[in-house]
């Protein structure tokens, strides 16, 4: 299930539960408030949820095939709300233009890439995969995939990527300076 909580003086207030995917993998927002994501390991859509300004409310806004029918870990979305970007089936990294809540697979899809979380640069011109997994059957672990983002929202592996990082990186965060 899903739970909708809203903020005021540092204390939050249950507005709204709502049936959701078992296995949720991952919620994300879009840039400009509009649409609450979800995935799930197991599942074979996107599920969109439209959010009232005002009250905090979900509303189902409908789903969107994912590429590979077998879920998602993971979803981000590009700073400008045009792109996402998923994990599926375990191990492929995914790219989709998104329109009003509706996602439309674009680029090839970027295999063995068996991230748990995907970043997405401030500027939107990168996406960052931390690869954690200690027994990743292509045996490459303990690295960021580093890819640039397309004018068209599709991605392309960087020259020399992916690079080494410390011992299990599972997560990965930008600040703005």
């Amino acid at each position: 299930d899903w739970s909708s909580d809203v903020c005021s003086s540092d204390l939050l207030t249950l507005v709204q539960t709502i049936p959701g995917q078992s296995g949720v993998g991952g919620i994300t927002l879009d840039p400009h408030g509009t649409y609450l994501y979800a995935v799930g390991p197991g599942t074979n859509s996107i599920q969109a949820y439209s959010i009232n300004a005002s009250t905090g409310l979900l509303t189902p806004a409908g789903s969107s095939p994912m590429v590979e029918q077998d879920g998602a870990y993971t979803i981000s979305i590009s700073p400008t709300g045009q792109f996402a970007y998923t994990i599926e089936d375990n191990n492929d990294l995914v790219s989709y233009f998104l329109n009003n809540g509706v996602f439309t697979p674009i680029g090839s899809v970027n295999t063995q890439v068996y991230g748990q979380r995907i970043g997405v640069d401030p500027s939107g011109s990168f996406v960052h995969v931390p690869e954690a997994c200690g027994n990743c059957p292509s045996g490459v672990y303990n690295v960021v995939n580093e890819f640039s983002i397309e004018t068209t929202g599709a991605l392309t592996k960087i020259p020399g990527s992916p690079v080494a990082a410390w011992t299990t990186p599972w997560s990965i965060a930008f600040t703005m300076q």
